[in-house]
């Protein structure tokens, strides 16, 4: 998300408009931690905080829970696009190595040859990149929340 907010002016603005949202903090409240305190990741928040917990919030201000699920949804189209566009999909693989001490255990796998296709998907083509069965498309899909 960093990554995308400091090299995405529209993924950053539409991060203002979720901040700015009426309710937002009483959201937050619901949904970020858990009964044993612990933050919430990406697939939790969609799925079970924002269907499930999110749905009570609804009856308290439908409209900036609605506004949330559009501007979460543009977010996740917009970080999907790394994955067509080399170049941008490049800075966020390269940025990812610049913070890799924050990162243990990323770079190291079962796949001995993760860390080589890795450094090959900053520089192929999206059809190399692109569809489940591709060599590449797993290193893209751990970088990613979701790929489409």
């Amino acid at each position: 998300m960093i990554f995308f907010l400091s090299n995405d002016p529209e993924y950053a603005l539409i991060e203002n408009k979720i901040d700015s949202l009426p309710n937002i903090t009483k959201l937050h409240e619901k949904i970020y931690y858990g009964q044993d305190g612990r933050q919430r990741i990406l697939p939790d928040l969609l799925q079970h905080t924002l269907a499930i917990r999110g749905y009570y919030f609804f009856f308290e201000d439908r409209e900036t829970y609605i506004k949330l699920l559009f501007y979460i949804a543009n977010q996740l189209m917009l970080q999907e696009n790394v994955i067509r566009d080399q170049v941008r999909r490049k800075k966020l693989l390269d940025y990812l190595e610049s913070i890799s001490e924050q990162l243990p255990g990323f770079f190291e796998g079962e796949d001995p040859e993760w860390r080589n296709k890795y450094d090959q998907c900053k520089t192929a083509a999206k059809e190399e990149v692109i569809g489940a069965r591709k060599r590449l498309y797993r290193v893209i899909d751990s970088v990613l929340p979701k790929s489409m």
